[in-house]
């Protein structure tokens, strides 16, 4: 049957078992083990509003599902402690864990992760703990990225043939040799750049699991000297992953197509070109999600936590982080790496300053946001690509700080009123910032009622 709007239905099922424990002591405690067995269900139901077919479109209704079967084990062995008495070695310990995992779909994986933390001493000025772990995971694809429906859509392409496009890319030499080939000329005119070319846009039933590896070291000191509660931490993170699974447009299709070394590949057969070398108005791609071949990450990560009470007036909590992005480079062909560090939409800067302050059964917050200032697009090189509504040429975007703020009143032990106010200066886009993709809800109120029962 059809309805008139369409319907969408997710299901999960989830069962865990689980023993943990102490086995034995060890010198700095006692060794915590903890292993276990845990069963998923993730099923995914996507239905036509029907008037596909009253306009003579054929269902694009689809569901599908798969089920996972996991046995894991965690241990925790801390190998040194404060009453030791160990110059050096006030306090060490050492986390592990190991899971292997049976997906319907994409088949066996394992995972596995091991951390370390390490107090060297405690002293009269703070405490200070050097914290590192590493890591191999998986991500089997989601539901919606397997089973979404593939329907038709609209897009317009920044053709990697186009003249002016020949120049762009992470590779411009291998982009215009691979256009070359196909026969198309450098002066070529894509009528895909200004009007929009219909194809089909969906799931994916064919994407393979994703592969990550992690590192993480840093150091967190608590200072014994000052008032109150101070807590300073710096971390360096790194994620790279391979097989990554992202939503391609057909931009991304062409591009994976022009830009690769092994000309023609796969990508190449997800849109079609007529006997000008023009994408035809209907039938001209196929999109959606895809294994992009890799995504590495890397992030330096600052905080500073600071806590006091004062009197009658209450507790205040003031909690800052900023992140220094070092590197955010993708690659849909497994060797072009283009590395956004420093775009707009991916700053160098960025941080965020929440305030809470604590009276008694009222609460309330100020919450800060900062994204930093970054270039329009981290590859151009063209300083006039980019002209504003005062046509002006730019290359760079402006910083953007919202802000919100909320409160809490515990009525009773059982009932909380809440309040909320998004972006309280109700920030909006400039013209050229929304042509860039910037936009915003405007300011935003919530209000809510919390019962336990």
């Amino acid at each position: 049957s059809y309805t008139n709007i369409g319907q969408t239905r997710l299901e999960q099922d989830i069962a865990i078992a689980y023993v943990s424990g102490s086995l034995f002591d060890l010198p700095g405690g006692p060794l915590g083990v903890a292993f276990g067995y845990e069963h998923r269900r993730e099923a995914g139901a996507f239905a036509d509003d029907g008037t596909t077919k009253l306009i003579g479109f054929a269902d694009s209704s689809l569901s599908g599902g798969y089920r996972t079967n996991d046995y894991f084990v965690e241990t925790r062995l801390p190998l040194f402690s404060p009453d030791m008495g160990i110059p050096g070695l006030h306090q060490l310990g050492i986390e592990a864990s190991f899971r292997t995992m049976d997906n319907s779909r994409s088949g066996n994986d394992n995972a596995w992760a091991a951390g370390l933390s390490y107090r060297p001493f405690e002293s009269l000025f703070g405490d200070l703990m050097i914290r590192a772990n590493i890591g191999e995971t998986v991500r089997a694809p989601a539901v919606e990225e397997l089973f979404l429906p593939v329907v038709e859509s609209s897009q317009f392409a920044a053709d990697p043939c186009h003249g002016a496009n020949l120049t762009r890319g992470g590779d411009p030499e291998t982009r215009q040799r691979n256009c070359a080939a196909e026969g198309i000329p450098t002066d070529f005119v894509s009528i895909a750049t200004n009007a929009s070319r219909r194809g089909f846009a969906g799931g994916n039933i064919n994407l393979q699991t994703e592969q990550a590896e992690s590192l993480n070291v840093g150091l967190v000191y608590t200072p014994s000297f000052v008032p109150g509660r101070l807590q300073l931490s710096a971390d360096y993170t790194r994620i790279e992953i391979e097989e990554a699974i992202v939503l391609f447009t057909l931009t991304n299709v062409m591009e994976a197509c022009y830009d690769a070394t092994n000309y023609p590949n796969d990508f190449c057969t997800k849109f079609v070109r007529g006997p000008d070398f023009q994408l035809p108005a209907i039938n001209a791609f196929t999109s959606g999600y895809v294994n992009a071949a890799l995504r590495n990450f890397a992030v330096y990560e600052f905080g500073i936590r600071y806590g006091f009470d004062i009197g009658r007036l209450g507790s205040f909590d003031i909690a800052t982080r900023a992140y220094r992005l070092l590197r955010n480079e993708i690659s849909n062909t497994g060797f072009d790496l283009t590395d956004t560090t420093g775009q707009f939409n991916n700053p160098t800067w960025r941080g965020n300053v929440l305030i809470r302050h604590d009276l008694g059964r009222f609460s309330s917050f100020i919450d800060l946001f900062y994204n930093g200032s970054g270039k329009r697009d981290a590859q151009n090189t063209e300083p006039l690509r980019f002209i504003d509504d005062q046509g002006r040429p730019y290359t760079t975007m402006p910083s953007v700080t919202t802000a919100s703020i909320g409160s809490s009143f515990a009525l009773t032990e059982k009932i909380d009123v809440r309040a909320q106010i998004q972006n309280v200066t109700d920030w909006e886009p400039t013209k050229k910032e929304a042509q860039a993709g910037r936009w915003t809800w405007g300011r935003i109120y919530n209000f809510g009622v919390h019962m336990k029962f």
